[in-house]
């Protein structure tokens, strides 16, 4: 374990650390691109673009955390849209650990992390299939709301009781948490998570609309998930299947 700028993080990560960026996640594929090893983990403290899903902006003070991590993977692609619920459990863990207890924590298939209904914390993927890299973005609202956001979102301190975690504490335990859960993933697959996983999904029948990296929007009643993590929606006395590959669009990976 070693600690970088009050960061405990396993070895396994390269951190680097910025006082600011356009947008972690872009950083992290330029970083790619020019051959950056696995394990870079790219951490801003402030980003003056932060980027969500589609383009949408995140807004981005001192407070939060804005990380990207890199993978060069060794297994499959067509799998790389797992990682996201792995990132995902692994940071509830990091969250569920800090706050209050019966605080109530939820995940958004298959990116968003919420505490009393609010979104606290977003997740990102990007990836090139011909070049083996996959790049996880990830931002989380810890200190404070953003002001613009108030009425739309939270933050980790607010709605989890935890008026002293800071974006160092949190990135050390999400770090933490997503090295066992990879690994873990990497060995046994999918099937351990997906039980708690859906367990912080909103409840069967639950409606629910997606709006997918093609632009397309999916509306329906929330079914479950599938044993690859795919969300299952029932539209219209039909079933349809979302995988997490389709939902980011990651290029080159069959869906």
């Amino acid at each position: 374990m070693s600690v970088s700028h009050g960061v405990e993080l396993p070895a396994a990560y390269e951190p680097v650390v910025l006082d600011d960026i356009d947008d972690v996640l872009a950083e992290c594929v330029r970083r790619a691109e020019a051959g950056a090893p696995e394990g870079t983990l790219v951490w801003a403290r402030a980003q003056t673009d932060g980027r969500g899903r589609q383009g949408r902006g995140w807004v981005s003070p001192p407070g939060g955390l804005y990380a990207g991590l890199l993978l060069r993977p060794e297994f499959d692609f067509a799998r790389a849209g797992e990682v996201a619920l792995v990132a995902l459990s692994a940071l509830g863990s990091a969250v569920a650990e800090r706050v209050v207890p019966m605080t109530d924590l939820r995940f958004g298939w298959p990116n968003d992390l919420l505490l009393g209904g609010a979104k606290v914390a977003g997740l990102q993927l990007r990836g090139d299939a011909r070049a083996g890299w996959l790049a996880l973005g990830l931002c989380a609202n810890v200190e404070a709301t953003p002001e613009a956001l108030a009425l739309a979102a939270g933050s980790i301190r607010e709605e989890g009781g935890v008026p002293e975690l800071t974006p160092e504490e949190l990135l050390s335990g999400f770090a933490r948490h997503f090295l066992t859960e990879l690994n873990r993933w990497a060995e046994q697959g999918l099937a351990p998570l997906l039980r708690p996983f859906a367990a912080r999904l909103p409840e069967p029948g639950t409606p629910m609309a997606l709006r997918l990296a093609d632009g397309e929007q999916v509306a329906g009643a929330l079914v479950g998930l599938a044993d690859d993590g795919a969300l299952r929606l029932t539209l219209d006395d039909r079933q349809r299947t979302v995988s997490v590959v389709r939902f980011f669009g990651l290029p080159g990976v069959e869906s």
